[in-house]
């Protein structure tokens, strides 16, 4: 089998040429297919014109990219001065941008937590104000919901706290009101109850007037 660089070589050596490929360690990304590929490197000693427009239009048929090598040992140098002081800013640049991340990064994650907590907030906030109705006539929202009869004091004094707080002119207002429907299940909840009755909440809901089986699910849960 007759590899590309076997076919350099075969064409190339028709003359007095020198010729010398090696093999990229590491894949390399196409200019213009910006895809990592693996690359050859070859460098061409030649003698005379004519040597070099043959080798040009030998090595321009497989798509090569051909550079220049300098004249004079000179210039050879200053290119590589350039190379050297170009990769070295390059490298400079870099650690600059992975140091300015870093200390970017140590900000966001002090401020990370307290982000997440107001989005949560948020969140919650939103999802009960969907709840409400949208009063065109009244520009209000109403809601309505449940709660205990013993905390309504507490409620109504929570209202009216935010009413002066905030800078809205309409107040809030709560109405007690008189329905047939049952209320929800309501069972009170104490620092020694909280854990059981999540065991007995598992399973579901009680229903209104019914015995809580918490003490008696917590022996025989699961």
């Amino acid at each position: 089998m007759i590899t590309v660089g076997d076919s350099y070589q075969t064409d190339t050596f028709v003359g007095n040429v020198f010729f010398e490929m090696q093999q990229t360690d590491k894949a390399i990304q196409d200019p213009i297919t910006k895809i990592d590929e693996q690359k050859s490197v070859f460098l061409i000693f030649f003698s005379g014109e004519q040597a070099r427009s043959r080798i040009l239009r030998l090595y321009s048929s497989f798509n090569s990219s051909v550079y220049p090598y300098p004249e004079t040992q000179e210039e050879h140098r200053k290119n590589l001065d350039e190379i050297e002081y170009r990769l070295l800013t390059i490298y400079t640049v870099q650690a600059a941008a992975l140091e300015q991340r870093k200390e970017k990064l140590n900000q966001i994650q002090k401020s990370l937590k307290g982000w997440m907590q107001f989005i949560q907030r948020e969140q919650a906030i939103y999802e009960v104000l969907n709840r409400f109705r949208d009063d065109q006539y009244a520009q209000c929202l109403i809601g309505e919901g449940w709660l205990p009869v013993c905390s309504v004091p507490l409620v109504q004094k929570r209202l009216s706290e935010l009413s002066q707080n905030s800078s809205s002119q309409l107040g809030i207002v709560m109405n007690i009101l008189r329905i047939k429907k049952n209320p929800p299940s309501f069972i009170r909840r104490t620092k020694f109850s909280e854990t059981i009755q999540e065991v007995v909440d598992s399973y579901g809901v009680a229903n209104y007037r019914e015995v809580n089986p918490a003490l008696l699910s917590l022996f025989t849960f699961p």
